[in-house]
Order: structure tokens, then C-alpha cells, then sequence
């Protein structure tokens, strides 16, 4: 094997470009020892309204809140605490019936005059050169934020020449200026693209180039990386500093992530049930909040580190329950005291050594789809989603799943329950004695007793329950075809994940988005599986709902002796929750280890840039970490790079790595890396 030139030095390579390490410096003096900024926007007894015809509702009431000029101000709360419509009641962006019904919000003009927001008309002329002019705001969602009937360059020079009185044609050369300025490769061809035509991150920095179109002295910007994955959010918000430093911008920023929090804020706002309840300076906050709401968020928050605790292997004396009829009165049966349980449908004489087999063993397993494009669809391109993938999941162990939005997470989960069917490869399980053969390879027909025992749990729970069911049928629907059941087991299964027998003739909209995805655990364990994939089942909920949830998924671990599958692109969730982590970028497993050994020495180059780019819920270690910045984009999947599928991003890339492919070896207990160089890179984790 051709040793590396530099294993700890950036280099270029073939068909790669250079990547910088970056040393962030370490904030030592907290601003709020300095001599404070001047106000920018001062907002004081804000209150907003919402009536309905059934009472009025209070969205913020009496809120106080100051941003300063050249500062990043974070405001954090969860769902439903007032953050969003502040911010829009700022800029005159409440949608009706929503209405300012008290309180000032007092902004500081370029030209020194104080004006109040609160007093102006939404669609007056003087708060529309407000917004957008003087005031820029992001968006959540950018696909929904942008036309999709326009291109972005279009979009960008229409808000030029609305707050800069610009030319046609000056409007364009300043919209290919702007995507350069906000690190878009090729602005000119972007320029010309549609929304749809760019992955999220690019289209995320195309509403931030709108958002800056009128050069704004304050960016709001409302949860901008929330849909972002963990390399791309680490790009954006690099830029947004850069950018507010560039500019002398003040940003108020929007998050219920405490690890953004960390990353950005000068000073941080903490809202609850429309009040702020607390404002601190980010180091003040972090170190010694002062607010039992804070104190709980900061709790909830799951913070990188390594148990010393956690097994270093998989687990080969697996547990189970066993006992009783799943679906009888007594309930779901009492947890075997040791050694290796019985998996149902299997002889009860099976071999100790059996147990440290895999329940699931995946092998070469590949997904291909055909696109079509060009004239009349005859241009074809094939998109390999998964690409030769091998995989193990043993008893009572929880797998992590991580990589970049489209690498193939959800398509190789899909393989698994048969949802999609494998292009090639194959699925061997030890669930059921019911499906013989290859599961990747046999008919539908014979896929009934094998999907009771692999169960799914959905990203999310507002769209996984049917709206016209009640929860009785919603859990009765995957055991239809069993007999009678009662309503006793219905109750029973219910309390296991945290709901009351009441909730049983509800329908799903009556519920919050975490007794929601407590319904969803209950209809995922009602058939008592083995196994449960987890498709970013925590991703879309509150953190300290999300905390819940994943102790409830703990709890029926310990209990019941589940394997999980969990898909995540939350590191730091991974990290805790996880016995092993399998990595994979483009359709392919590039690493595979315990999670604290992959946590604290990765081994591959992709890994030691995802674990880089996890903010980290702690300002005085998220700042002083060295920062690995990945160039570029995901690739296009149908045109992937020749040889090692990460070398056009990776640092230590060298002349074999584009000319062949790096398979998944062994490199260690445990491990296996599909790097070269795996062995002779020094690369970085996360440290306790």
C-alpha cells in the first residue's frame, strides 16, 4: 500500500479539492465584561393576540427583549414559546388574525431616527422599506420560502432593484454577486437555476443572498439550519458569522438547539409560553442559568461524551421476553433473568453460540433507480442510493445510523422491511422461522411474520397517523387477523409508552408531537418485534420532548430486549443512545465501530468531518475546538467520483485513491474502515 505524503497535512489530490483545518479562537472574556454595544432593536411589553372564535390566544405576552448593534442575539425556546412571532410582529409578517395588541419595538435607523414598529402599517410604505431594506429576514424552510416558478438569480434581482433602486441588468451582475458572496460555486450558472434544481444547502444560502439583497443592518434569522444535516449546518453558520462580521450585521437568531446557541450567540433570550424569562450572556447562561425553565433545556440537551460505562462490542448474551401470549391480558410477559432468550418463532433448543450471530445480516446489498431526463425522458441515468452495503444488527443492541441528507440512510432502512426491493445483494435474518431464504429475494406474500418482527418508527409523527383513525385503530391495525384483543392489552400497551386508557377513542390532532410519537412506539411494538428502525424518530420534536422520548425508548430496550436501528443525523443523540455506529456517505458503509471508539478516534477521514462539524452544547469547548471544514457539496449521486467515493472532499486524498475503491476492512476489534490510509491517519474526535 503507497504510504500518504502527509497524513496530517492538507493536500490536493486527483479530482479533489484542498481542505483547510480551521482553529477557532477561544472566547475568553465575556462581552458582558465589556462596554455593551449600542441597541439596535429594543423591544419591550410586546404582546400579540391571536383571536379565534373559540377564545383569544396569547402568542407573546408582555415580552422584553434587546438586540445590539454587531452581536448575534440567540433567541431559544421550544415549539409554541412566542420566538417566530415576535420576530414577525417585528417585521409586520403576522398572519391574520394575528395582531400586535400592545407594547414598542423601537429600531434605530442608519440615520439615526427611532422609529416604532408596533405603530407602523404591515403593508405601509415606510415598513416596507423597513423590511428588506433595513431589516432581512431567513426562513425556515427555503423550498417553501422561494417561487418555484422563478429562477434564483431572478429572485435575488428582483429584491435588488425593490431596496437598492438598481437597473435590470445592474440587479443581475449584483444577484451573481451576491450567490458568490454567500460561497455559491459557479454563481453565474446557479444563477439561472431553479430552486429546485439545488440541494437544501444551496438553496438555504440563496434566501440568505435575498435576505442581504437590501444590505440590512439586522438579520433575523428563524431556525435557518433546523432541515439542514450536520456538514451542511456547520457550513452555514460559518458563513452567517463571517458574513455579520464582514457587514457589521446584527443578527437575531432563532434556534431550539443549544449546541447553535453555543456556536453563535453574544447573548442569548430564553422564551417560555410567549416570556422571555431569561437573558444572559451565552458564557453567563451556559455556565449558570439562573431560570428552572433554562436549567431544564440545558438538562434535556444530550452533550458529546464518552461513557466509560458503554460496552466496547456487540452484545453476545442478548435478552429477550418471553412468556406469555403477546396479545392476552396479562400484557407483554416478564424479562428472562440471563443468558441467550428464545427468539420467537425459533426452536427453543437453539445453540448458545447462536446468540452471538446477528438477528440481521446484510450483505452487498444494493439499491438502484433509474432517472430520466432530456427530451421526451430518453436520457437515463442510474442512481445507485445503496451502494454494496454490509450490515449487522444483533440482539438487544441499538446500531446508530449517521451521514449526510441523501447518502442512502432511509433507502437502506427501506431495503431492510422490504418496503423497497433490493437491486441486489442479501438480507438473511434469524426473526422468524416463517420466511426462508433470502428476505432481500422473496415474495411479498411470505413477508408477514418477518415485518411483525422489524417494526418502523417515522421521522414524523404529525404525518405517520392516519387522521381519520382513533388510536384504538391506529394500534389495532398491525394486529388485525390475531383474534379478539381487549381492551385490558390495548390500555396495557398504551401505559408502557406513557399514554392513559382516556387516549384511546382520541384522534391524532388532539395530541402534542410527543404523545404522537409515543403513538407511533406503541403501534411499532404492538406485534412485540425484535427489532425497530428508527428513521430520525426524534428529529422533529422539542428537546425536551425529545428527551422523553429517547429515555422511553431506553426503558423499552431494557424491558423488552429491542434492537434498534437508529437513523440520525444528531451526533450527539447518536452518542448516547447507541452501542455501535455505522457511517455511510453515498451509498456506502465507510466506517463501522463501538460508538466510544468511533467518538474518540475515527478512523476514517469522513467521520473525524461529521463528529468536526456537531455543535457542541458548551460555548467554552464549541469554541476552542479545531474545526475540520469539508469543501463543496454532496456529489451527485449519479455521477459519483471514480475510486474512493469521499477523495473529491477529502484532505489526505492521494493518485490510488481515484483510481480504486477502498472496501470495508477490518482495522481493528470491532472496527471497519473503507479509508487506504485508515492506519496511518491521526485524526480527530471528541473528547470528554
Amino acid at each position: 500500500m503507497r504510504q500518504p505524503q502527509d497524513a496530517t497535512q492538507p493536500h490536493d489530490a486527483a479530482g479533489s479539492e484542498p481542505t483547510e483545518v480551521m482553529t477557532e479562537t477561544l472566547m475568553t472574556t465575556p462581552s458582558s465584561h465589556l462596554s455593551a454595544p449600542a441597541p439596535l432593536l429594543e423591544i419591550s411589553g410586546l404582546t400579540v393576540e391571536f383571536p379565534t372564535e373559540e377564545r383569544l390566544v396569547t402568542a407573546v405576552a408582555a415580552a422584553d427583549l434587546t438586540i445590539r448593534e454587531n452581536q448575534v442575539h440567540c433567541l431559544v425556546g421550544e415549539s409554541g414559546s412566542g420566538k417566530s412571532q415576535t420576530a414577525r410582529a417585528a417585521l409586520g409578517l403576522l398572519d391574520p388574525p394575528g395582531r400586535v395588541a400592545g407594547g414598542q419595538m423601537l429600531f434605530h435607523q442608519s440615520d439615526g431616527q427611532v422609529l416604532d414598529l408596533a405603530d407602523l402599517k404591515p403593508r405601509g410604505r415606510r415598513m416596507r422599506h423597513i423590511r428588506g431594506g433595513e431589516i432581512g429576514m431567513i426562513f425556515q424552510e427555503p423550498a417553501r420560502s422561494l417561487s418555484p416558478l422563478h429562477t434564483v438569480g431572478f429572485q435575488i434581482a428582483e429584491a435588488m432593484r425593490l431596496h437598492r433602486g438598481l437597473t435590470k441588468k445592474e440587479s443581475w451582475e449584483a444577484a451573481v454577486e451576491a450567490l458568490r458572496a454567500v460561497r455559491i460555486p459557479r454563481s453565474e450558472l446557479r444563477a439561472k437555476s431553479y430552486p429546485f434544481e439545488l440541494s437544501g444547502g444551496m438553496r438555504q444560502r440563496a434566501m440568505i443572498a435575498i435576505a442581504l439583497a437590501g444590505q440590512p443592518r439586522l438579520l433575523i434569522a428563524d431556525e435557518p439550519t433546523t432541515a439542514l444535516d450536520v456538514t451542511t449546518q456547520a457550513q452555514i453558520l460559518d458563513l452567517l458569522r463571517e458574513i455579520q462580521a464582514e457587514r457589521d450585521m446584527a443578527i437575531l437568531f432563532i434556534t431550539h438547539d443549544l449546541g447553535v446557541v453555543a456556536e453563535m450567540a453574544d447573548e442569548v433570550s430564553v422564551m417560555r409560553r410567549g416570556e422571555v424569562v431569561e437573558h444572559r450572556e451565552v458564557h453567563d447562561l451556559f455556565a449558570a442559568a439562573e431560570h428552572s425553565y433554562t436549567q431544564m433545556l440545558l438538562k434535556a440537551t444530550p452533550k458529546l461524551r464518552v461513557p466509560t460505562e458503554r460496552p466496547g462490542s456487540p452484545p453476545l448474551a442478548p435478552f429477550r421476553s418471553v412468556g406469555t401470549n403477546a396479545h392476552s391480558s396479562t400484557g407483554f410477559g416478564a424479562i428472562t433473568s440471563a443468558s441467550v432468550a428464545t427468539v420467537r418463532g425459533s426452536a427453543t433448543t437453539t445453540a448458545a453460540a447462536d446468540a452471538a450471530k446477528p438477528l440481521v445480516e446484510v450483505r452487498n446489498l444494493t439499491r438502484s433507480f433509474i432517472l430520466k431526463s432530456g427530451a421526451l425522458g430518453l436520457q437515463r441515468n442510474q442512481l445507485r442510493a445503496v451502494d454494496g452495503v454490509d450490515l449487522d444488527i444483533y440482539a438487544g443492541e441499538t446500531l446508530g445510523l449517521v451521514g449526510e441528507s441523501g447518502c442512502g440512510k432511509s433507502t437502506l432502512a427501506k431495503c431492510l422491511l422490504r418496503v423497497e426491493k433490493p437491486t441486489g445483494g442479501t438480507v438473511l435474518q434469524r426473526l422468524t422461522t416463517h420466511v426462508t431464504g433470502d428476505v432481500a429475494a422473496v415474495p411479498e406474500r411470505q413477508l408477514r411474520e418477518y415485518r411483525r418482527q422489524m417494526r418502523m418508527v417515522f421521522q414524523d409523527p404529525f404525518a405517520s397517523l392516519n387522521p381519520r383513525m382513533t388510536v384504538r385503530d391506529i394500534l389495532l391495525e398491525p394486529v388485525r387477523g390475531d383474534g379478539p384483543i381487549s381492551d385490558n392489552w390495548l390500555v396495557e400497551l398504551l401505559e408502557l409508552v406513557g399514554l392513559e386508557s382516556e387516549h384511546l377513542e382520541r384522534y391524532p390532532h388532539a395530541f402534542s408531537g410527543g404523545q404522537r410519537q409515543r403513538i407511533g412506539i406503541a403501534r411499532a411494538i404492538a406485534t412485540d418485534p425484535q427489532v425497530l428502525v428508527a428513521d430520525e424518530a426524534v428529529s422533529a420534536l422539542d428537546v425536551s420532548v425529545r428527551a422523553q422520548v429517547l429515555d422511553l425508548m431506553a426503558r423499552l430496550q431494557a424491558e423488552r430486549g429491542l434492537s434498534y436501528l437508529f437513523i440520525s443525523h444528531d451526533m450527539s443523540t447518536v452518542e448516547h443512545l447507541s452501542d455501535r455506529v455505522a457511517v455511510m456517505y453515498l451509498g456506502k458503509l465507510v466506517e463501522t465501530a463501538p460508538t466510544a471508539e468511533l467518538f474518540t478516534r475515527p478512523m476514517h477521514p469522513y467521520t473525524e468531518t461529521l463528529l468536526s462539524a456537531v455543535p457542541i452544547a458548551d460555548p467554552v469547548r464549541q469554541r476552542g475546538r479545531a474545526r475540520i471544514e469539508i469543501s463543496g457539496e454532496l456529489p451527485d449521486p449519479t455521477e459519483k467520483p471514480s475510486g474512493c467515493p469521499f477523495r473529491s472532499r477529502c484532505r489526505f486524498a492521494q493518485e490510488i485513491c481515484a483510481t480504486e475503491t477502498p472496501p470495508l476492512r477490518g482495522t481493528g476489534e470491532g472496527r471497519q474502515t473503507a479509508c487506504h490510509f485508515a492506519e496511518q491517519l491521526q485524526l480527530t474526535g471528541i473528547l470528554r
